[in-house]
């Protein structure tokens, strides 16, 4: 039998990202989340204090659907 992969070792699938529609424009927004733990945040030799951090990222990205045009 062939070898059964973790999640991790699969290759993630190809999407395609739906984006939303705004005349002549597609509008394609995407988020993006870490959290990060930090066992010395102040980076103290003696008890460090640890912390978690959480990122927010967003972007937007307008693309053009025109085939003899330019913006």
């Amino acid at each position: 039998p062939p070898p059964t992969l973790t999640p991790l070792q699969r290759a993630p699938e190809e999407y395609e990202p739906v984006g939303g529609r705004i005349g002549s424009f597609f509008l394609y927004p995407t988020v993006e989340a870490r959290i990060e733990y930090d066992d010395n945040i102040l980076a103290l030799p003696d008890d460090g204090e640890g912390d978690v951090e959480l990122t927010l990222r967003g972007a937007v990205r307008l693309a053009s659907r025109w085939q003899r045009h330019r913006l």
